[in-house]
């Protein structure tokens, strides 16, 4: 697969989704080389990765929150 804006939002959205690195370049099409080298070659990769890594902890935290305020219990 060729490196584009598509296989980034491909990889981020797997990642927003709770996938590890590893899991969301393999569904992406890519392996786990090519993904690190473009995370070392291609600072817009780093950046949106690292930035849905964040968003996934954000959907985490929000869900917590709300379980908690419900019923006074985790949503773990």
């Amino acid at each position: 697969m060729k490196y584009s804006p598509a296989t980034i939002k491909e990889i981020c959205g797997f990642i927003e989704n709770g996938l590890n690195k590893k899991d969301a370049a393999r569904l992406a099409g890519i392996s786990e080389s090519t993904f690190y080298e473009w995370w070392n070659t291609k600072p817009e990769l780093s950046e949106s990765v690292t930035l849905a890594a964040i968003e996934y902890k954000r959907k985490l935290v929000t869900m917590v929150t709300y379980q908690a305020a419900q019923n006074g219990r985790l949503a773990l």
